[in-house]
């Protein structure tokens, strides 16, 4: 089946904050996935019948580029992997804390002397998704560039649900389909 998205195979909305897009498309993927299969339905593509273990299977493809499986190498997760970005557009994880330099640190002041630091972060994100590359798969690691540098809650939120749901599936992305455990049924209105 081809998708719309980068030549790496991540679904491309808009160059400001991309990832959001790319995690709720993923939530919600999963979502109608496990509602095929407890239906026994199908998805019906001009191009053919799209069965819940590809929409899963895509979804997983979206994750495996967010955590690193891209061009780049680059987990867009930051703190996720050995190659993440280390200048992003946040200012908990740009300024150093007031009890590693002894003092607060104002307004204008923290933009002034860190905003446009070339120094990598003093504090790791760790799990914060930034926005992430433009629509050729390139990721300029640059606090200053806030359309693909910048966490969002639109972006982190949905991924969480992507996360927990993928985990109940096999890694292996065998082509039996089980819906999660416990997953709300159709026919019983849960």
């Amino acid at each position: 089946m081809d998708w719309i998205g980068y030549p790496g195979g991540l679904i491309y909305v808009s160059d400001w904050s991309n990832m959001q897009y790319v995690s709720s498309s993923a939530f919600l993927l999963t979502v109608y996935a496990d509602y095929l299969a407890e239906s026994r339905g199908t998805l019906r593509c001009p191009d053919g019948e799209v069965k819940p273990a590809e929409i899963l299977r895509f979804a997983r493809s979206q994750v495996d580029y967010v955590l690193g499986k891209n061009p780049k190498g680059m987990s867009y997760m930051v703190g996720y992997g050995s190659y993440y970005p280390t200048h992003v557009h946040h200012r908990g994880a740009s300024i150093p804390s007031i009890y590693a330099m002894n003092a607060t640190v104002g307004c204008m002041e923290g933009f002034d002397k860190y905003y446009n630091s070339k120094n990598a972060d003093p504090n790791v994100l760790h799990g914060a998704l930034v926005g992430g590359p433009d629509a050729n798969d390139a990721y300029d690691d640059d606090r200053c560039n806030y359309q693909h540098a910048e966490p969002t809650l639109a972006g982190n939120a949905p991924m969480s649900g992507v996360f927990a749901r993928l985990a109940a599936s096999p890694a292996d992305n065998t082509p039996e389909y089980t819906p999660a455990p416990n997953a709300p049924s159709p026919s019983n209105g849960n």
